[in-house]
């Protein structure tokens, strides 16, 4: 992943509360999708998130019976096919790849752009997901349609 763990941890709180939906919960639950090549930035990720985000991690195949209880899943490199159950729970989409939110795969991610955080969104995902993120941040944001 092009941006460290650590700052899209420290990012996750601050583009979350940005969203409509999750602005008035005191706790974001999370899911973390990882498989055997991710498993160690999985586990720095769950270490280094705010205590406003509860989050676990879960292989591929256990999205189906957790996606229920979740407001945000996460999904780690090459996982993204997964993303469609949650536009049919409408469930919001984060990653760390920026060309998964480009294909429409995934609605928000955190990348680097000119040696810099940058916030990727894809409206049509979101749109899918039935979220709203503020103005404020698709203004700073490179938006997708």
């Amino acid at each position: 992943m092009p941006m460290p763990v650590n700052i899209q941890a420290a990012l996750l709180t601050k583009v979350l509360k940005f969203n409509s939906r999750l602005a008035e919960k005191s706790i974001i639950h999370m899911l973390v999708v990882y498989n055997g090549t991710s498993k160690s930035s999985k586990d720095e990720l769950l270490s280094q998130l705010d205590k406003s985000i509860e989050a676990k991690g879960i292989l591929p195949d256990e999205i189906d019976q957790n996606i229920k209880s979740t407001d945000v899943v996460y999904f780690m490199p090459g996982l993204q096919e997964k993303s469609k159950i949650c536009k049919v729970n409408k469930v919001l989409t984060i990653t760390g790849i920026s060309k998964y939110v480009e294909e429409g795969d995934i609605s928000i991610a955190l990348g680097i752009l000119n040696d810099k955080p940058k916030i990727y969104i894809n409206i049509t995902s979101l749109k899918s997901e039935e979220q709203n993120l503020s103005s404020d941040l698709l203004r700073i944001a490179k938006v997708y349609k």
